[in-house]
Formats: structure tokens, sequence, C-alpha cells
């Protein structure tokens, strides 16, 4: 339960849009728990502003979010409830007929992306 005062910073596609609070693995998938609202953004950067400016609670890739955890300028709670990473993909049209420079494209891109994949 959130203390009185404190709330969440929701994120949306859409703003206006009706957002449905704070999501955390269940079993198998995936459960909400409706949460009051401080502020609703569409943007990436302002939501991670918002949760480095005190406004409320973010729930947000903890990758990006490393070194401000790392400099206690953020406080992860609920560790324990970090969703599951999400996959990603290249996806081509055929991969036995794939240029050299597709090829050389797609290490280049995996090398780069490595560390914030792990």
């Amino acid at each position: 339960l959130l203390s009185q005062g404190h709330q969440m910073v929701h994120y949306t596609l859409t703003l206006g849009a009706r957002h449905a609070g704070w999501q955390y693995p269940d079993g198998d998938g995936y459960a909400w728990l409706p949460l009051p609202s401080a502020m609703q953004v569409n943007s990436v950067q302002t939501y991670h502003a918002a949760g480095l400016a005190g406004i409320g609670l973010i729930q947000a890739g903890y990758t990006a979010l490393a070194p401000h955890i790392q400099s206690g300028a953020l406080v992860e709670v609920l560790p324990h409830l970090r969703p599951e990473p999400l996959p990603a993909s290249f996806v081509v049209t055929h991969r036995r007929n794939l240029s050299p420079r597709v090829r050389v494209f797609m290490a280049w891109i995996e090398g780069l992306l490595k560390p914030y994949l792990d």
C-alpha cells in the first residue's frame, strides 16, 4: 500500500486514456493493482523526470534507470516483482539471403545494444 501523499506517475501512449495502475507478475501472467495518479504522461523522458523529481512512483525499464538507482537519485521498491525482460528481434524476409551489409548492420546493432538487453 502507498502511504498517504504517495502516488504513481502513469505512463500512457494516449493522454487522457484510462490507466490500469501498477502491473506486477502474478503466476504465469501479470495482474494490475489500481493506484491513484499524481500525473499522467506520454513521454518516456517526462516519465523518468517525474520519478527523479519525486512526483510519484514510476514503473520503468531497469536498464535505463540503473545509473539513477546506483547514484541514489532513485530507490527501487519491490525488486522481487520486476517484470520479465521483453524480447528483441530483427525481422528479415529470408535469413539465408541476407546481404553482407545487413549481416554487418545486425552484428553492429547487437553489439551496441547488448549491455542494455542483458
